[in-house]
């Protein structure tokens, strides 16, 4: 047995933990991946997928039974897209800024498309939420006018909804289509 250097336990050679410039993770650990999902740190590990030998952290998406996603601890760019998700208490005050929260539209479709997806790929979410309600708020106005939300927003609209709501649901311990009514009961007591 050894005592691993960076998170000085005895590990017997093979260390839970993995330190990067950016944060810190360990197995069983619930993570946002960038625009995957959220995944469970199943292992960290030793793997030759391009003919030498690396360490990854081996995900698994909550919500995809059957997918592994590998990220080289190494890599400085992908870990950085790994955030551990956050507590029932943070979400709880995000869910009551919902009604303050929400972006300016705009107008010119290439340049919202480029603004919008952008705000997906960073994960904020406080950003996410401003993003589902500007859109939202939109589509509403665009369905009394008779009219629809272009298909682009609609599926950056969708993916910023799946990301939000697949991590509040592992918060809340609950299926991802029992955030939303979750949330407006929420706001609903709030009044």
């Amino acid at each position: 047995r050894h005592t691993c250097f960076s998170c000085r336990c005895l590990s017997g050679g093979r260390c839970t933990v993995m330190e990067s410039g950016y944060n810190m993770f360990r197995v069983n650990d619930t993570v946002n991946y960038s625009t995957t999902a959220v995944c469970k740190i199943d292992d960290i590990n030793t793997e030759s997928f391009t003919g030498e030998e690396s360490r990854y952290y081996v995900l698994k998406p909550v919500h995809q039974e059957g997918s592994t996603v590998y990220v080289p601890t190494e890599n400085e760019t992908l870990v950085a897209k790994m955030h551990k998700i956050l507590c029932r208490k943070d979400v709880n005050d995000l869910i009551d800024q919902m009604p303050t929260c929400q972006l300016d539209w705009i107008e010119d479709e290439k340049n919202r498309q480029e603004a919008y997806k952008k705000i997906v790929a960073g994960g904020d979410r406080k950003d996410l939420i401003g993003l589902i309600r500007t859109m939202y708020f939109k589509q509403q106005e665009l369905t009394a006018a008779g009219k629809k939300l272009h298909a682009a927003d609609e599926r950056i609209m969708k993916e910023a909804e799946k990301l939000l709501y697949d991590e509040f649901s592992v918060v809340f311990d609950i299926r991802p289509e029992e955030v939303l009514p979750l949330i407006m009961k929420r706001l609903e007591k709030s009044r």
